[in-house]
């Protein structure tokens, strides 16, 4: 068995590759063919990945793994090994993320500051984020708009169902609240 094969199974446990493969959106066969020692891409790694919520060591283990099966007969000379993630890492990761959005937020005006941190306080309207980026990203950000075709327009429609089903309970709330007087 293969290094690859080995930590898959050792993920997999008892688990069958037909539960696997649902666990992880990939066919059982995707599992049999690491099995056997067969090349998978890494596309199918980060499905596992997900599937399993593998936490970082575990992720940088089955990578390297993959690495060398993929290097094949050229493997032993290469140098290939995980690097411990550390919690100082991603501390330093963190706060390079939190110093990037400060900057950000002091580039705007009083009144977009004010919007966004009023924004940032409703758990509904961050929870609309990744779709409000992901077709914003879909629809170009180059200044000249990408063609609006089926694609992106089955993601504004499910921008704006999410948007409705996020958002509706409070303005249900906000209507039947009697004003006081």
């Amino acid at each position: 068995m293969s290094e690859l094969s080995n930590k898959i199974q050792s993920i997999l446990g008892d688990m069958k590759a037909v539960a696997a493969g649902k666990l992880c959106d990939l066919s059982r066969e995707s599992f049999y063919r690491i099995e056997r020692g067969e090349s998978v891409g890494y596309e199918t790694l980060l499905k596992i990945k997900k599937g399993f919520k593998l936490n970082q060591n575990d992720w940088l283990e089955l990578l390297v793994a993959w690495l060398k099966q993929e290097a094949g007969a050229d493997a032993p000379y290469l140098i290939i090994q995980a690097r411990e993630v550390s919690p100082s890492m991603l501390r330093d990761n963190e706060a390079s993320q939190v110093a990037k959005a400060m900057m950000l937020f002091t580039d705007l005006n009083l009144a977009d500051r004010q919007e966004v941190t009023h924004a940032m306080q409703r758990p509904e309207v961050r929870a609309c984020l990744p779709a409000i980026n992901s077709l914003y990203e879909k629809l170009g950000t180059s200044g000249t708009p990408a063609p609006i075709n089926s694609k992106t327009t089955a993601d504004a429609i499910h921008l704006v169902n999410l948007l409705s089903r996020t958002l509706q309970p409070a303005a249900d709330a906000a209507i039947t609240t009697p004003v006081r007087e």
